[in-house]
C-alpha cells in the first residue's frame, strides 16, 4: 500500500526502490509499477564489498542494513540527477506516509516550495491514545483511518534528545552541497569522522534551509503499524509525551475511508 500511496494518490513520478536480499522482486505492486516505468528496483548493494561479506557472515537483519543506508541515499540522488526535478528523501520507510492535512496536491506543494533550498518536512508519529477505546478504528481496512490519534505538534524531538523525523524534498543538484550520512542528510560538516557519531560539527554546509508547515505537510510515521510500541528507543521509555496521542487527525482518517472505498489497505 506504501508504493499505491506515494504513487497514485500522491503522484511521485517514480520511486526508487532498493532491495538488500530480493524478497520484493515479484511482489504484484513491484512489478506493476516496474511495467509501468513508476519505480526503479535495484537489488545489486548486497553484492558490493565489504557489504556483501558483512551480509554473508552477519545476514540481513535491521542492524545490518543500516550499513548500506548512506551508500543507497548517494546512489539515490546521484541518480536523480539525470531525470528529477526534485527528490523526496523519507527518513522511515513503510510506516511514513506524506500527508498534507490540508488537502494540498503534491504538485501545488513543489511548486511553493524554493527550487534552491533543502526542505524539511517535519514527521509525527501517530498512534493509539492512552485511555481511549480503539472502538472500530483498530478494524479500519486503510492505515490512514487505523490510527487517527497523533502526539502534539508541537514537542521537538531534538530537544528531548531523539533523532528529528524529516522528509527532505530538495533538488538532487544541491546534494554536492550536504553530506549524506547517519542515515539522514545532513547540513553540517563533521569534525570527528563521516559517520558523526560525536555529533561534533565545525560549521554549516549549506544556509539555505526552508521548513514547511507542520499544519500543511508532515510525515503520518505510525509507529505501531507493525507491533504494539508506542516508543522507538528504549531511552524513549522516559519520555511520556512520545507515549501520549491525544490529538484526532479527522483529515486522515477521511483520505483513509477514501482509500479504503478505492480499494486501498
Amino acid at each position: 500500500f506504501w508504493l499505491h500511496y506515494h504513487v497514485d494518490v500522491l503522484g511521485i513520478d517514480e520511486v526508487y526502490l532498493y532491495d538488500l536480499d530480493g524478497s520484493f522482486a515479484d511482489l504484484p505492486a513491484v512489478v506493476d509499477l516496474r511495467a509501468r516505468g513508476r519505480l526503479v528496483y535495484e537489488d545489486a548493494f548486497a553484492r558490493v564489498p565489504p557489504l556483501d561479506e558483512v551480509f554473508q557472515k552477519y545476514g540481513f537483519s535491521t542492524v545490518t542494513a543500516h550499513f548500506a543506508q548512506t551508500m543507497v541515499q548517494h546512489h539515490c540522488w546521484q541518480q536523480a540527477k539525470h531525470n528529477a526535478d526534485w527528490v523526496i528523501s523519507i527518513s522511515h520507510g513503510w510506516d511514513m506516509f506524506l500527508f498534507s492535512p490540508i488537502g494540498e496536491t503534491l504538485s501545488d506543494l513543489l511548486e511553493r516550495l524554493p527550487p534552491g533550498e533543502m526542505n524539511f518536512i517535519e514527521g509525527v508519529r501517530y498512534g493509539w491514545a492512552e485511555g481511549v477505546p480503539s472502538g472500530d478504528a483498530a478494524e479500519h481496512p486503510n492505515v490512514l483511518g487505523r490510527f487517527p490519534y497523533h502526539n502534539d505538534l508541537e514537542l521537538n524531538l531534538e530537544e528531548l534528545h531523539v533523532p528529528a523525523e524529516r522528509i527532505l524534498v530538495a533538488s538532487p543538484r544541491l546534494i554536492d552541497g550536504a553530506l549524506l550520512s547517519d542515515f539522514v542528510p545532513r547540513l553540517d560538516a563533521p569534525s570527528v569522522s563521516n559517520m558523526l557519531r560525536g555529533r561534533a560539527f565545525t560549521g554549516p554546509l549549506m544556509q539555505n534551509v526552508n521548513h514547511v508547515s507542520i499544519r500543511e505537510w508532515r510525515g503520518n510515521h505510525y509507529v505501531q503499524l507493525f507491533g504494539t510500541r508506542a516508543i522507538l528507543y528504549l531511552h524513549e521509555e522516559d519520555i511520556p509525551e512520545l507515549r501520549e496521542f491525544p490529538h484526532y487527525d479527522a483529515s486522515a482518517v477521511v483520505l483513509g475511508n477514501q482509500l479504503a472505498a478505492a480499494g486501498g489497505a
